[in-house]
């Protein structure tokens, strides 16, 4: 469990917290600037120290209570500050109770739409009351957590980009499901507005294609730009593998699992073949097809073979050395 940053000042943004909500009540309407929206109040636990908590447009479960939660502003790509979480020190001198008429001094965590919230093991069971607000759908009764605005980190994982798109397919089918609860539509008909929506939420870019060094080692995390691979040189295509002679061949087809044999030589070397771009494969497969040797090693023959399987290759004839 974190503590709060060392000097921390009146209405400093705090990136990245971890506390225990000791005490979370019913979030209640309350009117603003720019309409009625839902603020929920509650104390968590810092450090060894309490402080109340705020969380506006972003509702919790009050399962929560007792659980250990990290709370994350996220970066705004316009501003290019940090929002979503914040300290703030609030004084006030109340008109009833043991202080009437006395100064109170009290330090806040204030929780906006646009904060991540993750907690420490799985999500609390939802039970907080629908937003009544122009907001997106209160998510609580599929216990997936409220926000008005997802963001995400980028994921660290494969683990990670997996949990992140089926939250976001929980987050969508539930969202669709709220939207239409009054309109009577059978289960069928809801199911293909939820992947009209997942489409479209995928089109405005919700997903995104990431490699992950760890578990792919050497992968690079763009493909080399199309005027690039065509200008590449024939001098850049390996002849040979570093063997005086190819390997013979069994029965099965060794050659299948090209993704990851890299380039030996060349510009591309240490490049795994799923990654230097059709326009070199292409190259290389003719290149080789065209010489004396033909596919006389080992690399030229997992080149053949991805080739064929891109369909680079249609023209070339099944090989019984390589069944297909």
């Amino acid at each position: 469990m974190t503590s709060l940053p060392e000097g921390i000042e009146d209405g400093e943004v705090i990136k990245k917290i971890t506390g225990k909500i000791t005490k979370l009540y019913d979030a209640e309407e309350q009117n603003g600037q720019f309409g009625t929206y839902m603020r929920q109040k509650g104390e968590i636990e810092i450090g060894g120290k309490t402080l109340h908590l705020y969380i506006t447009s972003n509702e919790q479960p009050k399962s929560a209570r007792g659980r250990t939660v990290t709370l994350e502003s996220i970066k705004d790509d316009k501003t290019k500050a940090f929002k979503g979480v914040q300290y703030v020190i609030e004084k006030f001198t109340p008109k009833k109770g043991v202080n009437a008429g006395k100064e109170v001094t009290q330090e806040v965590i204030k929780v906006n739409g646009s904060a991540v919230v993750t907690y420490e093991g799985a999500t609390p069971a939802g039970d907080a009351p629908a937003a009544k607000t122009n907001s997106a759908p209160n998510r609580q009764a599929t216990g997936v957590a409220q926000s008005t605005s997802v963001v995400y980190p980028e994921p660290q994982s494969l683990q990670d980009l997996l949990n992140q798109i089926a939250y976001q397919h929980a987050l969508t089918d539930a969202t669709v499901r709220n939207a239409y609860k009054d309109d009577k539509y059978d289960e069928e008909t809801l199911r293909a507005y939820v992947a009209s929506v997942w489409i479209e939420v995928n089109r405005q870019g919700a997903n995104r294609f990431y490699i992950f060094e760890k578990e792919v080692e050497k992968a690079k995390t763009q493909e080399p730009a199309k005027e690039e691979q065509e200008q590449a040189a024939e001098e850049d295509i390996p002849w040979t593998d570093g063997k005086e002679e190819a390997t013979p061949e069994p029965e099965s087809n060794p050659f299948g699992d090209w993704a990851s044999v890299e380039v030996p030589d060349g510009k591309n070397k240490g490049t795994m073949l799923a990654k230097v771009g059709k326009v070199w494969i292409q190259k290389a497969f003719d290149a080789y097809k065209g010489s004396p040797k033909g596919f006389d090693t080992d690399f030229k023959k997992f080149v053949r073979q991805a080739a064929i399987d891109l369909g680079i290759a249609k023209d070339e004839e099944e090989d019984d050395s390589i069944p297909m």
